[in-house]
């Protein structure tokens, strides 16, 4: 892996995968906990996926950055970009439809070995999940300028039945499902997806004088452990939606960061939508990225941390300083341009080694939008 690395940094594209760049073996295994293979054979979900550019290979609408005067490609199809004409969230409708996804029982049939052995994985690492009712995106649409949203409820259970074992081998029908829903080297439309779906949520979090919260997992978490995610992130559910139909200035976008950092930001112009994207490593699951203003500063974020709900989920927090870079300043000259690039850079550099893909497509659509004129006052 480490060789492959280095190798890649001299070519003029890099694909990211899901590994975090790190070269000790220990920090690997601890950054990837579903990667355990049975003859070599990832039996849950293949968070590497380092093939993704092949599996994927009609994918068109890559989520990219650069770094370093070098093109970084990431496993995200951009569905709805929200980086150039920076669409209030007010504007953006939301509509619930009232039947729950249920998993189609051929697919249940196909799963049904992985989801109990997924349960004593779990069991034995002395884990525990919950059957929460979460969100499914359906569809996303835009139209006359309107783009809309189209939800449904769905169990968490079922999203482990699809999109967190899409790479368990059947030893019955000799392949994944993965293989099954995506052979033809694209992913289907949402509204057609056998897969549930959890619709994700991430933000990028900027303290009252321009500071990138950067959030650092725990070691015992499920997902994502020790690695450097956005300020906030987890899973829209159905009690964030207030209605059928509203807009997504209503949703409950923040309240992870209550959760998580203990802070309470409401649902302002303050907080805006980067852009939804379907994560290639599961199967297209959608995420929605957004960056916060926030009023408290780095002293206020780390005491009302200490009093989350959610804290234990987080090693430490970390704070890089874009200072009036992060939203504020207009780059309407080179210089500038020059100025908060290299600050980009330099955040990429210090956190790239642990950086999820989350984190990776925070960064790259908060930096597109940067540059096509977005600024919070």
């Amino acid at each position: 892996m480490k060789k492959e690395i280095l190798q890649s940094l001299t070519s003029d594209i890099i694909n990211i995968t899901g590994f975090p760049l790190a070269s000790a073996a220990t920090s690997l295994l601890f950054a990837i906990p579903f990667i355990l293979k049975r003859n070599n054979t990832p039996i849950f979900l293949d968070w590497e996926l380092k093939e993704w550019p092949h599996i994927y290979s009609k994918e068109t609408n890559i989520v990219e950055t650069r770094f370093k005067n070098q093109r970084i490609r990431l496993p995200q199809v951009l569905s709805f970009d929200n980086t150039k004409k920076h669409q209030k969230n007010s504007d953006i409708l939301v509509y619930k439809q009232p039947e729950k996804f249920i998993t189609d029982g051929s697919v249940s049939a196909f799963t049904e070995d992985a989801y109990t052995a997924y349960e004593e994985f779990i069991k034995k690492a002395n884990k525990t999940f919950y059957n929460d009712l979460n969100i499914r995106l359906l569809a996303v649409n835009e139209q006359d300028g309107k783009s809309t949203l189209k939800i449904q409820p769905v169990e968490y259970f079922d999203y482990i039945r699809t999109n967190l074992v899409l790479d368990w081998y059947s030893n019955h029908h000799k392949s994944t499902l993965r293989r099954q829903i995506h052979r033809n080297g694209s992913l289907e439309d949402l509204s057609n997806s056998p897969l549930a779906n959890n619709f994700g949520i991430n933000v990028l979090i900027f303290t009252i004088d321009g500071s990138l919260i950067i959030q650092q997992r725990s070691a015992s978490v499920i997902v994502r452990p020790n690695e450097f995610c956005p300020s906030a992130s987890g899973t829209l559910t159905a009690i964030d939606v207030p209605a059928s139909a509203s807009t997504l200035a209503d949703v409950s976008l923040m309240r992870e960061a209550t959760e998580e950092l203990g802070i309470h930001h409401q649902n302002d112009s303050t907080i805006i939508t980067l852009g939804i994207t379907r994560e290639l490593i599961r199967g297209g699951e959608p995420e929605i990225f957004l960056i916060a203003q926030s009023p408290f500063s780095r002293t206020e974020i780390l005491t009302s941390q200490k009093s989350a709900k959610d804290r234990f989920e987080s090693k430490q927090l970390h704070f890089f300083a874009f200072n009036n870079f992060a939203l504020r300043e207009e780059l309407d000259n080179n210089d500038k341009i020059i100025e908060f690039s290299n600050l980009f850079d330099r955040c990429i550099e210090e956190y790239k080694n642990y950086m999820s893909i989350p984190l990776w497509t925070a960064l790259a659509l908060w930096r597109e939008a940067r540059l096509h004129g977005l600024t919070i006052k």
